[in-house]
């Protein structure tokens, strides 16, 4: 009886001290076993609304040739010059905009050479969509043929006109291209006689243009013609119902009768922006407001001081 007692409380102690054994054991696990990571969210990178982008081609009027803003505050002159690509950029204030600008003043030199290049490079920034208010402008007018060589006849200048609209048919997306305009009144001041077209042969090609682009959907013809002779005959072109006039210090057109001021070019871009945007994806839509006073403050509000040394000159000499 005493060695089954014995034996029983030796086997309850042993098992006491497995018991507290197991217990340490369980618990030192605990405290050094790693924590079980915690269940988290995942995390989602925020979207970010990805930015219009357009690009402009053309020539001299596109390009800014001889377009300054010149305006004088109480501290000074502010003044910088202005081409088509900072009128789309200061209207687009809604949604960022990346511009391209390969717009030329050289593009009279060589018109056909320069076109295909600035077609390349503009496809090559995947637009959403491309502005050309003067981009055929020299595929018809200037003293070369469609090979380079010398105007033979008007018939050369339509032949010229259709590589360039080989050149635009490239475009996957949407086209606001200008259409071509009399610059008769020119002649003599900034154009030279052989490189205005007769007045029937400009008729004849604008003919053409609307044709061609009837047969090419995404292609929108911007008035360059009608805009063109308002703003010279009128000093006031109209859009959205609303009259843009010139003033007594900002004309619309420069005085070689070829190129748009500042004020004038604001309101280009503006019709320009109209044109462009019931053809763009929904997305970009109503981005650009098409108000030509908006452009132009925006540009006047954008200029930086002039230098003392240009504070006396009308215009400044260059971009500051």
């Amino acid at each position: 009886m005493r060695c089954f007692q014995k034996s029983t409380t030796l086997i309850a102690t042993f098992a006491s001290g497995a018991m507290f054994a197991a217990s340490f054991t369980n618990a030192q696990t605990a405290v050094t076993a790693p924590l079980a990571p915690a269940q988290s969210k995942p995390i989602v990178a925020p979207q970010v609304e990805r930015p219009l982008r357009l690009a402009i081609i053309g020539a001299s009027a596109s390009a800014g040739f001889g377009c300054f803003a010149v305006e004088t505050r109480e501290d000074g002159k502010y003044g910088a010059a202005v081409d088509l690509q900072r009128c789309v950029k200061l209207a687009c204030t809604e949604r960022a905009c990346v511009v391209t600008d390969l717009a030329s003043s050289l593009f009279f030199s060589a018109p056909v050479k320069r076109g295909e290049g600035q077609m390349t490079r503009a496809l090559k920034s995947n637009p959403d969509g491309i502005i050309a208010i003067d981009y055929l402008f020299w595929y018809v007018y200037g003293f070369d043929g469609p090979t380079g060589d010398f105007l033979k006849d008007e018939e050369e200048r339509a032949a010229k006109l259709e590589l360039g609209l080989a050149q635009l048919a490239l475009c996957p997306c949407p086209v606001v291209v200008g259409d071509l305009p009399d610059m008769s009144a020119s002649v003599g001041k900034m154009l030279s006689s052989s490189q205005m077209p007769q007045l029937a042969t400009i008729v004849k090609l604008n003919t053409r243009l609307k044709e061609w682009a009837a047969s090419h959907p995404h292609v929108c013809i911007f008035p360059l013609a009608a805009l063109s002779e308002k703003l010279r005959v009128e000093s006031v072109i109209e859009i959205n119902g609303v009259e843009w006039k010139a003033t007594a210090d900002e004309p619309l057109v420069q005085d070689d009768l070829l190129h748009p001021t500042a004020r004038g070019l604001a309101g280009m871009a503006a019709v320009a922006l109209k044109a462009i945007d019931p053809l763009l994806a929904e997305e970009f839509r109503a981005k650009c407001p098409a108000d030509p006073a908006a452009i132009f403050q925006h540009i006047q509000k954008s200029l930086p001081k002039l230098p003392e040394s240009r504070q006396q000159a009308k215009v400044p000499l260059s971009t500051p």
